[in-house]
């Protein structure tokens, strides 16, 4: 193909020239791109490409485009002074100082510096304000805005340049895996093991996400090479066990000897030059909460709320969590906690010297599986009390911890002889929950002629064979029913092809939708009767379709994994929503299905329902708090 004619090159600048000045990046690049097809050795349409890239926040793209403009004429002054400030946003501060003392050398161009962009700091400007990793400044200011999106571009930029960054590949995973892009994250981190072979931190939350995908045969296989790499990485070895917890025929029994395994291998021992702290009268008792990084989950607020009504003549409450308590996510602790400490990678050791410090009566993990380092403090004895309180349904593995808080509907039995807990039994023995909004919308009444939709917040790794068997009997009892799946990239074509494959063994395919990701809103609204998933049920979510109108039915399962939405349920005085066997779930949802009338019923009383229980009520919540530890700390007072 010949180059292009001169007229074509006036034609490109004056074409740039109106993009430039009307700002409209996207059809300049077009424009760059286009003119690079019949001529490749331009240097004026790389720099145009760099220039439209770099508006478009594209820096690594950026960067490439300018080092191919210089190559090609390396006597322009605007393009090596756009490279030396691209290396500087990009943190190459070595390549940027070299381009920076070539730029001042060279001669200026007119037809260039018209390109320019207007807001491009120069080499000067940019490096007076240099941050180290600035990429990944700009990806942690996105998170922190809760701006999923630009957190992942940037951490994406901040890769392309520093594709050895195990802070970045962990954190882009750990994104993605919040907006539910289970498939993007397993992708991601596959690219991060072949930049990081053999990185135990890389395989064990690789393995983590093929489980969150549903490949758990592939997620198992793996978690066992990576505690086969580092054997002595108590992190990594208690990641790979919690992994289990998801898979619904993994018995719980078995995670919990494995924990325990964990816990005599890796957990403190008791010094035999220790005094154990010892109980006795107290006006006031001293109750420390482990809360990790509890700031950042779903039930934060909930959990803060209850904290903040505990009763302060009687209760002088210790907070224990990561980062500090100015930090963003740590602002809804401000007016729970007289003391806060910071325990972000603090060891065992340090964690419970700071516990003795403060003299703790009552200590009490709310942090569960999220904080296996300061779990490990809890082998040995650092409070008179000791308490695990959600998020360790296969116990804590630590023989010191003394209570784990449940009630009758979690464990119907009295004791769990898999555990090293004593069982303590509340009237609720769940996480903290608040009311949904009240601005939610309520599921609309139908005629009662429609086909009944059932809808259900399960990603892919609750679509077990087991799962979607059930709910196959139950779309075969309703013919003329639709099941409605949040999306939780089910749009990947190798997500969608397992999901079809799933339902198409029972020749069901047809009847599988998707509703839009991240709106679980609209997923209830569109609902008449929402199906709770079988393992690791989320009664948050459940209190949600509630409030928006559907009726939540569920199996009450074999262990307490399984049975949380079943406990909500029998809070609020909906047992019979409850199912004790596979064949009433279906019977259960076939009732609900049929009966219109019920339905509307129920929608029209479900909401003054909830706002009168006592679970949704934080003083409540505190209340009930309040009289175990009354009730704990009187027995250890008298040794019982």
């Amino acid at each position: 193909m010949s180059a292009p004619v001169a007229a074509d090159k006036a034609q490109l600048v004056e074409k740039a020239n109106a993009l430039v000045d009307s700002e409209n990046w996207q059809e300049l690049a077009s424009l760059s791109l286009d003119y690079l097809d019949q001529d490749p050795d331009s240097a004026e349409a790389y720099f145009l490409a760099a220039v439209a890239a770099f508006q478009q926040d594209s820096i690594r793209e950026a960067v490439d485009f300018a080092e191919i403009a210089f190559s090609k004429d390396s006597a322009v002054r605007e393009t090596i002074e756009l490279l030396s400030s691209l290396y500087v946003f990009a943190g190459e501060l070595s390549q940027a100082l070299f381009h920076g003392k070539i730029a001042m050398t060279v001669q200026s161009n007119e037809t260039y510096s018209r390109w320019v962009p207007k807001d491009l700091a120069t080499f000067g400007q940019a490096l007076g304000k240099v941050r180290e990793n600035p990429l990944m400044n700009k990806a942690v200011l996105a998170t922190r805005d809760e701006d999923r999106n630009q957190a992942v571009h940037w951490l994406r930029q901040h890769i392309a340049f520093n594709p050895e960054s195990r802070k970045a590949h962990k954190a882009l995973a750990h994104t993605l895996t919040g907006a539910g892009l289970f498939h993007e994250a397993v992708n991601s981190l596959r690219a991060a093991a072949h930049a990081l072979p053999g990185d135990a931190s890389i395989l064990s939350q690789l393995s983590d996400n093929l489980a969150y995908a549903g490949y758990r045969d592939q997620s198992r296989a793996l978690g066992e090479l990576t505690r086969s790499i580092v054997p002595d990485d108590a992190a990594v070895q208690f990641d790979t066990i919690c992994s289990r917890l998801t898979d619904s025929m993994d018995p719980l029994d078995s995670i919990s000897q494995e924990i325990q395994g964990w816990g005599e291998r890796f957990g403190c021992k008791p010094e035999p030059w220790a005094v154990d702290p010892v109980a006795g009268p107290r006006s006031q008792l001293t109750v420390g909460y482990l809360v990790g990084g509890a700031g950042a989950r779903g039930h934060a607020d909930a959990l803060a709320d209850t904290l903040a009504a505990h009763d302060t003549d009687k209760y002088r409450l210790i907070g224990f969590g990561w980062g500090k308590l100015t930090q963003e996510q740590n602002l809804k602790f401000q007016k729970c906690f007289n003391t806060w400490h910071d325990v972000r990678n603090l060891d065992p050791i340090t964690f419970g010297t700071m516990v003795a410090a403060e003299a703790v009566d009552i200590l009490v993990d709310a942090s569960g599986y999220g904080s296996p380092e300061q779990l490990a403090a809890f082998g040995t004895r650092m409070a008179p009390v000791q308490v695990s309180w959600f998020g360790a349904p296969a116990g804590s593995g630590m023989g010191a911890m003394d209570i784990m808080l449940t009630d009758s509907v979690l464990d119907p039995s009295d004791s769990d002889p898999a555990l090293h807990e004593r069982l303590f039994k509340q009237e609720n023995g769940l996480p903290p929950i608040n009311l949904p909004s009240p601005e939610l919308p309520m599921r609309e009444a139908g005629s009662g002629e429609e086909p009944v939709t059932l809808v259900a917040n399960a990603p892919m790794e609750f679509l077990s064979p087991y799962q979607v068997s059930i709910w196959a009997r139950v779309l075969f009892a309703l013919p003329e029913a639709s099941l409605v799946l949040q999306d939780y990239a089910y749009g990947h074509q190798a997500v969608i092809s397992r999901l079809i494959g799933m339902f198409g063994d029972y020749g069901l395919a047809h009847r599988i939708d998707l509703a839009a990701p991240h709106q679980t809103e609209a997923l209830y609204h569109m609902g008449d009767i929402c199906l709770a998933p079988l393992i690791v049920g989320n009664p948050a979510d459940a209190a949600q379709a509630l409030w928006q109108g559907l009726p939540v039915v569920t199996l009450n399962g074999p262990d307490r994994r399984q049975r949380e939405v079943a406990s909500l349920l029998n809070q609020l005085g909906l047992g019979d929503m409850v199912a004790d066997s596979i064949e009433s779930y279906v019977e259960i949802v076939a009732d609900w299905a049929r009966d219109v009338d019920r339905r509307t019923q129920f929608r029209q009383s479900i909401r003054d329902r909830m706002s009168g229980a006592s679970l949704f009520d934080p003083k409540q919540r505190a209340r009930s708090m309040e009289s175990t530890y009354a009730a704990l700390w009187s027995e250890a007072e008298t040794g019982a």
